[in-house]
Order: C-alpha cells, then structure tokens, then sequence
C-alpha cells in the first residue's frame, strides 16, 4: 500500500516513520525546505517521549531536561515539580530528527514542495500533485497543520472563533543568563485577557522561547496590539535587549473537527484539531501520528473504512481533547478562580494533590475530573474566604 503525508511536522514525522518500518511505500510533502523555522514554544511531555522511543526514536540529545514549572496569576504563585523526563526542544530540530529517522526508515521526503491537487482516479487510487513531483498513493494523510490544504480540500471546516493567536520569539540568551530560569517553565496566566504568558529555557541552545497566547476572538479586545504587549511582557522579564523576531500564528483550542477524513484521506495533528490545554499541540500530534498508522494497518488488512478505524483508534485521544480539555480550558483561563486555586495549594492538602496530578503523566484529565471530590473543593474554599 502506497501512503502519501502532506506536512513534515511532528504528526507527519511520526505517521512516516511509524508506516515506513512496517513496510509502507510512504512520500511525505513538506512545503517548506528543511530544516524550517517553526512556530511553537517547544514543549515535550514525558508522554510523547516515551512514543516516540516506542519506535525508536530518541531525541535525548535535543532535549532541554525540565526540572519544575513556575506558574504565576495576578500575586499568587506554585511551584511544581517534574518527577519524569520532559523538556523543551527548538521546533526546526526536533522536527528534522524525526524527518530523518522516517527518511532512515526508507520514507521519501520531498521538501519546499507545496502541494496543489489531490484528484481520485476510477481505480480509486489518489493522485497528490505539489509543486515538484506528484505521487501515486491509496490512502492520503492531511498533516498540515492548522491551515491545512487537505482539510479545505475535503470540505472540513474548522471554526475560527475555536482558534488562539500566538506571538512568540526564541531569543538567544545565552548560557550564563539561561541558568537564572533553573531549568524551569514559566507561566503567566491571565497576562492578557482569558491568555497567558510563557518562558521556556532551552539550555542546549542557550535561547529562551517567550510568547503570549490569547483566544482569536478576544484579540478585538485589547486597547493595544498583541505585539505592543509582547514587547512589554519580554521587557519585564528583562529579555527585550536581546535579538528579538516575534512571529504570530494560530492555534486550534476548542476541541477536533467533526469529521477527520472521507474516504482513504485523513487528517491528524493540528489539521484535525487535536491540540490540548492552551494551544499544547506536540503531544497529541505525536499521537495523533501513532493513531494513523495504526488506523492504516488495520484498514489494509479488515474492511472497515480508514475513517473509522481512524476515529476507533483515536477515540481516547478525541474524548480526552473534546471533552476534558475544553472543560480544563475554562478553569485555566478565569483568573480569579485560578488565583484562589495556587493560594490553596499551600494551605489545603487535596488542592494540592489536584495540581500535582494535573502534571502527572500517567493520570489522565478524564480520570482526574471523574474522581473530583466536590465536597472536598467546596470545604476548601469556604475555608478560603475572608
């Protein structure tokens, strides 16, 4: 079975790699030339670390190690603590490693090369025409992200109002100034209205990743432009001396697409909205990646739709986003609430268990939000009150 990708990002990189050792014929489209700069704050989970090595890929070496997150909201803040791997990598690296261990695996990559078209012949077989070559293939994997050419070609819409606008900058600060960060994530909710602020230190490469993040529709709101407020946010951290180019970009926030394909064609990572809390797009693209491959092997050898084994294959990812996310998503973003919550954590025990788990790799939100003890929260902020 021939398999065509469109986009070379982490959920492409990984289909490719995945389809590629059992034997798929896999060309993967990557409109940019790689390696390409990328948008994004570059945050690894443990979860994403551990599929990615489950088919042998490791990315140790691009690794910033994260040791803790630091959140602030308004005078409150918490500290946790990691207890399992994670970290931080710069997006054109981590990207090209996992293009280049598809390429290993005897994926085809074509690169700075758009694609155009995507036509069916009568014998059912897809035609996926770019701007160098075309490929022949028998299924068609949309990985191109949240503007995706293969989306709109299926007729999938995605609604704006469920984007978030992103400004950002890696800044290079060296490896003195980095240490003063201790190799810790930084978070300023509620920065700009139902948003939030980050640092991220990457201490392999001596930079930091500063951005803010804000719902599309509330942009309109501001009395200054998001950039304005970027260049205040980078200035209080005292990073604006340094060589700054913001880039803004959307992200999908409030939960998947309807539809993730039709026919042999489907789409996966950002193109299908699977992002989790505040615009966290690697580790649901990693495994939206996985999911894919799954679907495409168990699609060749029933007879259920690739459709639907891709919907089977992804439904705890789907219910994961769709409902627990979204529902995490309001809590995230009412500063009032979020403010009393790190207030609580210090004084109320099961307050903090909460928070720990909420960054605890082998807990789930759905399993977390299922076993909420409301008497518990109630009693903890009635406790709170003046």
């Amino acid at each position: 079975m021939e398999v065509v990708i469109v986009g070379g990002g982490p959920a492409g990189g990984v289909a490719a790699k995945k389809l590629s050792d059992d034997g798929y014929d896999v060309t993967l489209f990557e409109k940019e030339r790689i390696p390409r700069h990328k948008h994004c704050a570059g945050f690894i989970s443990q979860k994403s670390i551990r599929l990615l090595e489950s088919t042998d890929i490791d990315i140790r070496d691009i690794l910033s190690e994260l040791k803790g997150l630091h959140i602030r909201c308004g005078d409150a803040t918490m500290e946790l603590k990691l207890e399992s791997l994670a970290g931080n990598v710069i997006r054109d690296e981590f990207d090209s490693h996992l293009i280049r261990r598809a390429r290993d695996s005897g994926a085809k990559i074509v690169d700075a090369s758009r694609v155009v078209d995507i036509s069916r012949g009568e014998d059912g077989k897809y035609l996926v025409q770019s701007e160098k070559k075309a490929a022949e293939c028998d299924v068609v994997i949309g990985a191109d992200g949240v503007n995706s050419f293969v989306r709109r070609h299926l007729g999938i819409q995605y609604d704006r109002s469920n984007l978030g606008v992103t400004v950002e900058a890696e800044i290079p600060v060296g490896a003195e100034a980095i240490t003063e960060f201790k190799e810790t994530n930084h978070y300023d909710i509620g920065y700009v209205p139902n948003g939030y602020g980050w640092i991220f230190p990457k201490t392999k490469s001596g930079t930091v990743n500063a951005g803010l993040w804000i719902p599309r529709d509330d942009v309109k709101k501001l009395d200054q432009p998001l950039s304005a407020m970027f260049s205040h946010y980078i200035g209080n951290h005292d990073l604006s001396d340094q060589k700054v180019v913001p880039h803004t970009y959307l992200i999908p926030y409030k939960g998947t697409v309807d539809r993730f394909g039709e026919g042999n064609i489907i789409l996966i990572g950002d193109a299908a909205g699977f992002v989790g809390i505040a615009g966290e797009g690697i580790p649901y693209a990693v495994e939206s990646g996985f999911n894919a491959a799954e679907a495409v092997k168990k699609h060749n050898s029933g007879n259920a739709s690739l459709e639907e084994e891709y919907r089977s294959t992804s439904e705890g990812l789907m219910e994961e986003i769709n409902e627990y996310h979204v529902k995490f998503n309001r809590f995230f973003f009412n500063p009032t609430l979020f403010r009393r919550t790190i207030k609580l954590v210090e004084k109320d025990e099961y307050i903090s268990s909460l928070m720990k788990k909420l960054t605890d790799e082998s807990t789930s939100l759905k399993e977390i939000y299922r076993n909420i003890s409301y008497s518990k929260l109630l009693l903890a902020f009635l406790k709170s009150l003046p």
